[in-house]
């Protein structure tokens, strides 16, 4: 008798559950055509790689948004279950994304402190190299030999971290170049290393690093005999670069 009632209690509601399924349809549908226009709307390559890094974090938030709004139009014959159902959903989306949450709160103290920023060199639990990129969870570091490592950002909090913005008595200056569309990049990536290589201002003891990112830009590092200079070469670069695109 006390189980039927308790049946009888938490029973959902039946239009509300179609609506649930119909909304969640359409707003998959939604998502699936905004994919299919970022990827036909005229935008460089590196603006088309920021969007869809950031796509999935945005329909994933949008989903449960949704889920979490939907719950009392499924329990609308209940009402007062609707909050014990969200604080359970709620629990659940916090262990299940615990660690994620712990790397991008890490992530977001890192980056306020200005504990370091990309092109910095860097030497952390054995790992040195050059900083590339600080995604929402992570450190992307290049080491000495191209390989790429990903720390999360939880990691870099539990331990010490060395900046390194001077190697082999000379001045390290990194800078990201973006490849107009349509060049290609081994030939922009040739131009920009000659270009360093021979500006006046760089050091003739290091050669310039230039890596092809996945987005086709340019990741460069040069070594300028003082950190003035730094900029001198990567505005000389950029001149150059532009100046062969346009020829």
């Amino acid at each position: 008798m006390m189980l039927c009632a308790m049946n009888r209690q938490f029973q959902v509601s039946a239009s509300g559950a179609v609506l649930f399924l119909i909304l969640a349809l359409l707003l998959f549908a939604l998502f699936r055509t905004l994919r299919y226009f970022l990827n036909v709307v005229p935008m460089t390559k590196a603006r088309r790689s920021t969007v869809f890094r950031f796509l999935p974090t945005a329909e994933l938030l949008v989903g449960l948004l949704y889920v979490l709004s939907a719950v009392p139009l499924v329990f609308k014959d209940h009402p007062d279950y609707s909050p014990i159902v969200l604080s359970v959903i709620l629990g659940g989306i916090v262990w299940v994304s615990w660690f994620a949450i712990r790397d991008f709160m890490a992530g977001v103290f890192l980056k306020a402190g200005k504990v370091c920023r990309t092109g910095d060199h860097v030497r952390l639990d054995g790992i040195e190299g050059r900083v590339k990129a600080m995604g929402l969870r992570v450190l992307e570091i290049v080491s000495a030999s191209g390989d790429e490592i990903v720390v999360p950002y939880s990691r870099i909090s539990r331990q010490s971290i060395s900046r390194l913005p001077i190697v082999d008595g000379l001045a390290r200056h990194s800078f990201r170049v973006d490849v107009p569309e349509g060049f290609p990049p081994l030939q922009a990536k040739s131009i920009v290393w000659a270009a360093a290589l021979n500006d006046h201002w760089a050091s003739l003891k290091r050669d310039p690093q230039v890596d092809i990112a996945s987005d086709g830009s340019l990741d460069i590092t040069v070594y300028a005999l003082t950190p003035d200079h730094g900029p001198l070469i990567e505005q000389s670069v950029r001149g150059q670069l532009d100046a062969k695109v346009t020829t």
